[in-house]
């Protein structure tokens, strides 16, 4: 990274390139022994445990102060909330959680999970650790999706609404999310031709799924067609230098 900037090896407030080495062995020595958690949440998130996905990432997060598993964590939580919602629950899949694998700034997530029926405590969790992040990076197309997603099961679509339709940044790989959002808060909101105008260009290989989700039908099947990408840049690194290589994307299709 110094060479590749051409950083001096000691930059006036920050401490030496010696000492930063140091201090990422002595990381990769403590948090070395908890990677095979990772991938093993991973395959908790594929089954649906998602309070049990949750709880690994979040003791990873306490471990190793790293935003994407606060992130990840919290959308999880999210999940975890969407799974519970009775009338959400059989268009399950239409919901376009965009899972992180960039680094930002946030405080770390703490909490116990939760095994109740109710879905409140575990999608105003996600809200508030995702709020926390929006006040650091405001314009980050794939946050207002996930925030606005959340808000949609909350039942609070006006804000939802707000967060999507001004101050984002789209990408080509971001906006047919930010689209399939929309469509789901405007449905909520009582705007059902506005939402299927939205889609009507889209490419939904679960169409059948969103046909039901407008007439307010149950789908004739129910399936999960997440596909689960929760690359961790940081979180890698320290795996290659305790000797476990790189930590693979999880795919779930």
């Amino acid at each position: 990274m110094y060479r590749l900037y051409n950083l001096r090896s000691n930059l006036e407030g920050y401490a030496t390139r010696n000492a930063r080495v140091s201090a990422t062995g002595n990381v990769a020595k403590k948090v070395g022994p908890l990677l095979p958690l990772y991938p093993q949440s991973m395959s908790l998130l594929a089954g649906r445990h998602y309070a049990e996905a949750a709880l690994v990432l979040e003791y990873l997060g306490d471990n190793f102060r790293s935003p994407d598993l606060v992130y990840n964590a919290a959308l999880i939580q999210a999940m975890l909330g969407l799974s519970k919602t009775p009338s959400a629950v059989p268009y399950a899949e239409t919901y376009p959680f965009i899972l992180s694998s960039a680094n930002h700034l946030a405080s770390s997530l703490r909490g116990s999970r939760g095994g109740d029926a109710d879905p409140q405590p575990h999608l105003k969790k996600a809200a508030t650790v995702l709020e926390r992040f929006l006040e650091v990076t405001p314009r980050d197309p794939a946050l207002r999706v996930n925030l606005a997603l959340i808000y949609d099961l909350l039942g609070r679509q006006k804000e939802g609404l707000e967060l999507l339709g001004q101050g984002v940044d789209d990408t080509p790989e971001t906006l047919p999310y930010r689209v399939k959002a929309q469509a789901i808060l405007w449905r909520h909101a009582g705007q059902i031709v506005r939402a299927r105008q939205a889609l009507a260009k889209q490419k939904l290989p679960n169409r059948p799924v969103w046909e039901a989700f407008f007439r307010n039908e149950k789908p004739a099947q129910v399936r999960t067609n997440w596909k689960l990408e929760p690359a961790c840049p940081d979180l890698s690194e320290i795996a290659e230098r305790a000797g476990y290589g790189s930590l693979l994307a999880f795919r779930q299709k």
